[in-house]
């Protein structure tokens, strides 16, 4: 059971480690495009 339950705990932390770092990566594309199309609109 104890190893069932570290291999679960394993899984989710590289879920969440995943989803954390693609979250991180949209946020700063996203500020480093930002101003590059706000210059482009006008």
């Amino acid at each position: 059971v104890l190893e069932l339950g570290s291999a679960l705990y394993e899984e989710a932390y590289m879920t969440a480690t995943l989803a954390g770092f693609a979250t991180l990566t949209m946020l700063l594309g996203a500020v480093l495009l930002e101003p590059e199309e706000r210059a482009h609109h006008h």
